[in-house]
C-alpha cells in the first residue's frame, strides 16, 4: 500500500475521491432524473431544479458552518464554530489518514443527497422559495448536529454497535464493551440513543416547517399546482418532441 507523506495513505485518499464523484453522481443527475419520472410531467423540470439548488446551497453552508458543527471539536453535542469557513483546514491537515479537505467534501455530499431525498416527500405540492429555505435551516439544525451524534453507521450500524463490540464472538469480536456493561444493557443505550434521534429529528423538523410557514406559504395555490409547477415557479415548460 503506497503512503505518500507521514500519515497519509494514497490508496483510501484515491477511493474517498471516486467515492465522493460516485455520490455527486447519485445526485445530479442521477436522483433528479429518477424523482422526475416519478411525476406528472408538467412538474418534471421542477424536480431537477430543486435538486440543483439544494446542491448549490448545501455546499455554501456546508463550507460556512455545516462541517464546523458537524466535525469541529466541542462537546457531545455540538462542533462550535472553530472551522468556520474551514478555518484550519489546510492542505497538510488530516482527518485519519486522509486530507481533511477531502473529507468535508466527502460529507458534504452526504449532506446534500440527504436534503435532496426528502425533495419526494414534497414533490410537485412546495414552493421553491420555501424548499430552499427549509432546506438552509434543516441541514443547520438538523443534519449537522445529528451528524456529530451518530455519524458512521446509520440506524442498523448504531445498534449492532452492542454486538460487534463485544469480545465475546470468536472471529467477529470487537475491542469489548465498556466496563460492567453486557451486549443487552450497550443495546439499550443504543436504541435510547437511536429513538432520541428520531424524536429530535421529528420534533425539529416540524418546528422548521412552521417557522417557514411563517415566513412563506409552503405549497403553491391549487391552480398554480393545475397548471404545474414547471411553468408557475420556473416559467418554462417541458420539452415536447414531435416525431
Amino acid at each position: 500500500m503506497t503512503v505518500f507523506a507521514e500519515g497519509l495513505n494514497g490508496a483510501n485518499t484515491s477511493w474517498i475521491l471516486i467515492s465522493t464523484a460516485l455520490v455527486l453522481l447519485m445526485i445530479l443527475p442521477s436522483l433528479a432524473l429518477f424523482y422526475g419520472g416519478l411525476i406528472r410531467t408538467k412538474n418534471i423540470l421542477s424536480v431537477p431544479m430543486q435538486c440543483f439548488a439544494i446542491a448549490g446551497i448545501v455546499s455554501i453552508l456546508w463550507l460556512v458552518a455545516g462541517y464546523s458543527i458537524a466535525f469541529a471539536e466541542g462537546n457531545a453535542y455540538f462542533g462550535g464554530l472553530s472551522k468556520f469557513m474551514l478555518a484550519g483546514v489546510t492542505e497538510d491537515s488530516l482527518s485519519g489518514d486522509i486530507p481533511e479537505n477531502l473529507f468535508a467534501l466527502f460529507q458534504m455530499t452526504f449532506a446534500i443527497i440527504t436534503l435532496a431525498l426528502i425533495i419526494g416527500g414534497f414533490a410537485e405540492r412546495m414552493k421553491f422559495s420555501a424548499v430552499l429555505l427549509f432546506s438552509a435551516i434543516w441541514l443547520i439544525m438538523v443534519y449537522a448536529p445529528i451528524t456529530r451524534w451518530v455519524w458512521g453507521g446509520g440506524v442498523i450500524g448504531t445498534l449492532m454497535a452492542a454486538v460487534f463490540a463485544s469480545n465475546e464472538l470468536g472471529i467477529l469480536s470487537g475491542q469489548g464493551l465498556a466496563e460492567g456493561m453486557t451486549i443487552m444493557s450497550q443495546l439499550e443505550v443504543q436504541v435510547i440513543g437511536v429513538v432520541a434521534i428520531f424524536v429530535y429529528t421529528a420534533v425539529a423538523t416540524y418546528i422548521i416547517l412552521k417557522v417557514v410557514e411563517m415566513i412563506t406559504s409552503l405549497r403553491v395555490r391549487a391552480e398554480e399546482e393545475q397548471q404545474g409547477l414547471d411553468l408557475i415557479s420556473h416559467n418554462e415548460k417541458r420539452l415536447r418532441f414531435v416525431s
